[in-house]
């Protein structure tokens, strides 16, 4: 499965925005989901450009009250 997330980072001055795709996949382990970061992260002053990014048939989650606060968006298929 594959998963674009959008962070925000909060160091900076002006709103800046990460998008990264990432490949989840069930290991051996039941219950355990890996993460493999593939390749570098798109990055924008926009969140509207970053979205340009994602590929058409992904929808965005619901944020979960777990994800980490610079998370802004999760986009699942």
């Amino acid at each position: 499965m594959t998963a674009f997330v959008v962070y925000k980072q909060p160091d900076s001055h002006t709103p800046r925005y990460v998008l990264r795709k990432w490949n989840l996949s069930q290991s051996a382990a039941p219950g355990i989901t890996e993460d493999k970061n593939s390749g570098s992260p798109w990055t924008s002053d926009s969140l509207d450009a970053l979205r340009m990014f994602i590929p058409e048939g992904f929808r965005i989650q619901p944020r979960e009250a777990s994800d980490n606060p610079l998370i802004l968006e999760t986009w699942l298929r």
